[in-house]
């Protein structure tokens, strides 16, 4: 062992901290290193950017220029002259102005074509420039007619100055690309004269002149907005919407393309390639000057683009690494023996970790990772026991679970109370290996639990008595349904709260769980066992799982029986009712009781008008219900057996029949209803207004002005001559109460009449909310007069009570009574032999106190 093994794990932390400040210092360096790595990468960066925007430029500057000629040949003085020639000088002008796009065309090699038309779309000068550059003038015969062409329709009606600028693809002749494949880009101004168009000056452009270029230096590429390489170093990949590859620039490059396409100069790196990006916008374009028409990108290996800065690099991570291999040196000549034993004693872990639990670790040393040695010995022993046990205790568990969840899915499956829990009982029993199982469920007073199910014929001689148990603590069921919680009894010999079952005598192991439903007890699964040690705390939560589903599974049961039984009353009551509605409404009163159609011999006839014959033996019949009730049947009789269809459409005739009955019965009804409504509210008025009418003395109320002063109408003279006033009724609700007369006013007044009109009915409901006013008032004072009698009697039965003597108590009354009436008042009591008196009510003579043998008093 040597010197350094001797130190402890301070000392050792403290020399290897010496060593990381040692590579902290290292760290520096390789800052300074990836800083100087960063410039050069950027200078890189920064050349093939500035080579990207100068092969931009040039394409811009190109077409810059084309732009230029194309508004010169628009204005040239030969085409001003064609313009204003007369008839005999216009043929003339017309070739002068060949000759000068001839010309211009030799000194430009880059125009294919070089195109004058008219307002009609017809080509008036046209120069071809072939690929040799040899420039021709096109025959007047053989001008062509291009008012179809985009060129023309979107030129002709641009401002002065303006220029149209076509999309750049390959030239097509005769409906074919021509070969070999001649890019082009066309360019049209319309050519102005004293402000009216008269024409469009075309060129097109030899697009390899400004595309060419792109492929000295870098590797360069130019795509339209959609990513179609108008310009690729692989010939193969340009044109891929012409050609009909379909190859984009998103397809080699997917991480590069949302980048591209962004619109700004930036640059890209995806790992492999170095891109340098830069959008295209012509100059005169017709579009937003901010919508880029192409992309442009140069690009470049990232090994050779980076060539310096990797090679710069190099060199400082060899400086770097030696430095790390000295200090590495270092630290490992102070940790080596604590590395050692700790990557020992690591092995050992992961020895352990991959199963392996009898690995040991080895302690050579007395410090600190020797006594974690020690202790990582004492764990793993601890760990190969209890991990023996545990996979026993999961296995078994496991199983339990499974057995559980299969039971709760076969038992969710049935959904008659009585077969579910007998089926329950019977699946636990065999899942589990069990002696007995049972089940329980509580009574609807709460107070006991009853038998429902069990198994074998021990379950079945129980349920033949009806056994319960008492839901307190007395038994093992009731006392898990009291606490709410499993009871659980692994050995019945060592309980002193097992009562043995006679019919049950080799019961060694019972557990009892409550089924419980949002906190509710509906029963107690009871199980038991022939050997102990079998139902446990461990086993518990499997038949607990068990015990919830089995809850649920009665809940849904009884829930389920309630609903039949509930929609099974609700639809026999809503039968009843439509039978009565429609006894009620076929009463022989307003419909007949009976009532039916024929349809024979090509027309209807009423049921009572109908021959009678018997039905055919291929009639079809279908009843018409309402809410399940028969109310009448639809019968059709056919030459032959009905198919399905026919039957079909007779039973949904018959139900579109019913829903339509129905409505009318209900809104006949309806009517009904409200006529007599009407008709009462009508009666109660009229009936109201004569008591009132004939409450008082006189049998008429009524008043009459004549210009001087409002007087009852006394006499007939009173009344107005009908030939001379109108009259219009004073109505509540319709009822007729009184009138109102007017004389002088005329039929033809109809201002007159309409002013009288509404007097009235305001007037009809002044003086009938008058009428119940008074009403209201009379009935307060009845109540008022029956209140006052009430406290009287009150007061005379407290008084008469308050004594045990007869004569004191008469005293009592005679006095309350005079009190209450203000009258003389005499009360007494008949004499042996003597039959009492009659009361006197006010129609016969009443008795003198002399003739009365009690006396007065």
């Amino acid at each position: 062992m040597n010197k350094t093994s001797r130190l402890n794990l301070r000392a050792k932390i403290l020399l290897s901290t010496i060593a990381i400040i040692s590579a902290a210092v290292i760290a520096v360096g390789g800052y300074l290193l990836y800083n100087n790595y960063n410039e050069l990468t950027q200078k890189s960066i920064q050349g093939l950017a500035e080579t990207a925007n100068a092969k931009g430029e040039g394409i811009r500057d190109f077409l810059l220029t084309a732009r230029n000629d194309v508004l010169y040949l628009s204005r040239s003085p030969a085409l001003q002259n064609y313009l204003t020639a007369d008839e005999e000088t216009r043929e003339t002008q017309r070739q002068n102005l060949e000759k000068e796009y001839y010309e211009f065309a030799r000194a430009q090699l880059n125009y294919d074509q070089i195109r004058f038309l008219d307002l009609n779309g017809q080509e008036i000068v046209r120069v071809n420039t072939s690929r040799g550059g040899v420039s021709t003038i096109v025959p007047k015969a053989d001008l062509q007619n291009k008012s179809d062409r985009a060129y023309f329709t979107d030129s002709v009606g641009l401002f002065n100055g303006s220029i149209y600028i076509s999309a750049l693809d390959l030239n097509v002749e005769r409906g074919k690309i021509e070969e070999p494949h001649k890019p082009v880009i066309r360019y049209a101004t319309p050519v102005y004269l004293n402000g009216e168009v008269y024409g469009v000056v075309v060129v097109n452009i030899l697009a390899d002149y400004f595309l060419d270029p792109l492929g000295e230096g870098t590797d360069t590429f130019l795509v339209d907005k959609d990513g179609y390489y108008m310009y690729h170093e692989d010939e193969s990949k340009r044109w891929g919407r012409d050609l009909g590859t379909e190859i984009t620039v998103r397809q080699d490059y997917p991480s590069f393309g949302d980048a591209l396409f962004s619109g700004y100069t930036s640059s890209f790196n995806d790992g492999q390639t170095l891109f340098a990006y830069t959008p295209i916008i012509l100059s005169g374009d017709r579009r937003a000057e901010s919508s880029p028409r192409w992309y442009l990108a140069s690009s470049q290996p990232v090994q050779e683009a980076f060539a310096a800065a990797n090679r710069a690099l190099g060199v400082g991570l060899l400086i770097m690494l030696a430095s790390l291999v000295i200090g590495a040196g270092a630290v490992n000549l102070l940790v080596r023996p604590v590395v050692t034993s700790v990557e020992k004693l690591t092995e050992t872990a992961r020895q352990v970790a991959a199963g392996n639990l009898s690995a040991v670790a080895e302690v050579r040393a007395r410090d600190e990772v020797g006594v974690l040695a020690e202790t990582f010995n004492a764990m793993t022993a601890q760990l190969r026991e209890s991990i023996r046990t545990l996979d026993e205790r999961v296995a078994e568990r496991t199983r339990n679970l499974e057995l559980a969840a299969e039971v709760g899915r076969a038992v969710s499956q049935v959904r008659d109370l009585d077969v579910m829990l007998k089926d329950a009982c019977e699946l636990i029993l065999m899942a589990f290996n069990l002696y007995y199982v049972q089940v329980y469920l509580t009574n609807p007073g709460g107070a006991t639990l009853k038998l429902e199910a069990g198994t074998g014929s021990v379950g079945t001689e129980l349920l033949g008595r009806g056994h319960s148990l008492r839901l307190d603590t007395g038994s093992i069921n009731g006392r898990a349904a009291v606490e709410k919680r499993s009871v659980v009894i692994a050995d019945t010999a060592s309980s002193p709260t097992f009562r043995q079952n006679p019919l049950l005598p080799e019961t060694r192991g019972e557990m009892a769980v409550p089924l419980i439903v949002a906190d509710k007890v509906v029963g107690v699964l009871d199980m038991q066992s022939d050997k102990s040690g079998i139902l446990t705390e461990e086993v518990l939560p499997a038949f607990e799982a068990l015990a919830g589903q089995l809850a649920i599974a009665i809940q849904n049961a009884n829930s389920l029986a309630e609903v039949q039984t509930a929609r099974a009353e609700v639809e026999a009551q809503s039968r009843r009712l439509t039978r009565s509605n429609w006894t009620e409404y076929l009463d022989a009163i307003h419909r007949p009781e009976k009532t039916g159609f024929v349809f024979e011999q090509n027309k209807v006839v009423s049921l009572a008008e109908a021959k009678e014959t018997g039905m055919s033996e291929y009639a079809v019949a279908a009843p018409i219900a309402i809410t399940g009730e028969d109310i009448g049947d639809l019968v059709v009789e056919l030459d032959s057996e009905p198919a399905a269809q026919s039957q079909e459409l007779v039973r949904t005739v018959a139900r579109q029949v019913a829903q339509q009955i129905e409505s009318l019965r209900l809104l006949e009804s309806a009517e009904r209803y409200r006529a007599e409504a009407e008709e009462a509210s009508r009666r109660i008025t009229r009936e109201g207004w004569r008591d009132y009418l004939y409450a008082g003395k006189e049998k008429d109320k009524g008043y009459f002005y004549d210009l001087k002063e409002v007087r009852p109408v006394d006499s007939a003279e009173d009344r107005l001559p009908a030939e001379t006033a109108i009259t219009l009724p004073l109505r509540v609700r319709d009822e007729s109460i009184g009138k109102i007369s007017v004389q002088g006013v005329t039929p033809d007044d109809k201002d007159s009449i309409d002013l009288a009109g509404a007097i009235a009915e305001r007037l009809g409901a002044h003086i009938e909310s008058l009428r119940l006013n008074l009403q209201t008032e009379q009935a307060l004072a009845t109540t008022r007069q029956f209140g006052e009698r009430e406290q009287a009697l009150r007061q005379i039965t407290s008084a008469v009570r308050g004594s045990t003597d007869p004569a004191v108590i008469l005293r009592a009354a005679v006095r309350e009574l005079g009190s209450v009436f203000g009258r003389r008042v005499m009360v007494q009591m008949a004499g042996v032999g003597e039959t009492p008196e009659k009361p006197n009510n006010g129609n016969e003579s009443s008795p003198t106190s002399e003739s009365s043998s009690g006396g007065a008093l």
